[in-house]
């Protein structure tokens, strides 16, 4: 009678690793082999390592791969490898043997995906071929991040995606997430990232990131660094807006605030500051618009007659008020020590760069001169 054939396949499922190595010394020509099997929801086939890694079998990967020589990257009709299989199926100790045995992270199918793009949710970090890279940034391991950016300094531009798939960025927005302040000061200081980069699948700032994930110290150094509180996502929401941690919520809340009211201040300075501009040897004009942006107030010191003309214009009536006060009546003499500089810088300027263009006075007096005029003309 003749003995029953063996399938290699069946002994791979019941772990039979003695009755599998006999079967492979009795017919060597068994390694060889191309198999079909069968998982939940999915039909395989390929070599007995494939059979293996789908199965979860880290002891027959091993022995098959030390032992039998098999290629440890061996890929299938649809170039899947057998760690392609291992994440399909959720196999951990298989996944974890083929590494450890060298399988390549970054193999790609036939659709060119890779095992991480094919694995089961619990297998998404092992396959990470960035695993090096995501431990450091989650580890808050300075050496290794530095060693891995100076290989490649490329990944400071590269686009991550984490938590399964459920945040993206860059090292810096990771790094924000993981709550690794040291690491976002090396990222902005010495690698010059940008603290408020919004290159992410919703133009999430590092700072949404550092919220998201309630990550108190990485917030406050970005922060530090110049983050700012009031970028908005796609979604249209503030850092603050997605933050659940109430410590972080509220100090996000009154950066936000008091980074709006710096905004305006700024930009009420940016206005008060003016422009001065001489209208003759004897003359120059000083135009600002007013804080709250009704106003705007001119001003126009003669030195001939010692006097300083003041027209205010109401910027939404379009109504001017006038009035002349005497140099030595102004309440602000300091400003009456700065248009006598600037007047004579200017003047002083224009002589000494006569014929170049662009030392010429500070601009020409006609453009002012007739504005002024128009406003002699309104009736003052």
């Amino acid at each position: 009678m003749f003995g029953k054939k063996v399938d290699p396949v069946e002994l791979i499922r019941q772990a039979a690793l003695s009755k599998l190595e006999k079967a492979l010394a009795k017919d060597p020509d068994l390694i060889n082999g191309v198999y079909a099997w069968s998982m939940p929801g999915a039909s395989h086939k390929g070599s007995l390592l494939h059979v293996a890694a789908s199965c979860d079998q880290a002891a027959i990967v091993r022995f098959l791969v030390q032992e039998k020589g098999m290629a440890v990257d061996w890929a299938n009709f649809k170039q899947n490898t057998p760690l392609h299989h291992a994440g399909q199926n959720g196999a951990m100790q298989a996944a974890k043997e083929l590494i450890a045995l060298g399988a390549n992270l970054n193999a790609k199918n036939s659709e060119q995906k890779t095992p991480y793009d094919e694995a089961t949710p619990g297998l998404k970090n092992l396959l990470n071929p960035d695993i090096r890279l995501f431990t450091a940034i989650q580890t808050g391991d300075p050496d290794t991040l530095k060693a891995e950016v100076e290989k490649n300094p490329s990944r400071l531009y590269e686009d991550f995606r984490w938590q399964d798939g459920k945040f993206s960025g860059t090292l810096l927005h990771m790094a924000a997430f993981y709550n690794q302040p040291g690491l976002i000061d090396y990222l902005v200081t010495e690698k010059g990232m940008n603290v408020n980069d919004q290159k992410t699948m919703q133009n999430w700032t590092p700072l949404h990131h550092a919220a998201k994930n309630g990550s108190m110290e990485a917030a406050i150094r970005l922060l530090e660094l110049g983050a700012d509180p009031s970028l908005k996502n796609t979604n249209d929401k503030l850092p603050g807006m997605v933050c659940d941690n109430p410590m972080l919520k509220d100090l996000l809340q009154k950066c936000e605030q008091e980074y709006a009211a710096e905004q305006v201040r700024e930009k009420d300075m940016a206005k008060a500051a003016g422009a001065w501009t001489a209208l003759s040897e004897n003359e120059i004009m000083y135009a600002r618009t007013l804080p709250g942006d009704c106003y705007k107030l001119t001003e126009l010191f003669n030195f001939s007659s010692g006097i300083c003309t003041s027209i205010t214009e109401n910027l939404k009536s379009g109504q001017l008020l006038q009035s002349k006060t005497k140099f030595a009546k102004l309440e602000d003499q300091e400003i009456l020590k700065q248009a006598r500089e600037k007047l004579a810088a200017a003047f002083q300027k224009e002589s000494a760069g006569a014929g170049a263009e662009e030392d010429k006075a500070p601009a020409s007096p006609a453009d002012p001169k007739h504005r002024y005029d128009r406003l002699k003309r309104s009736g003052m």
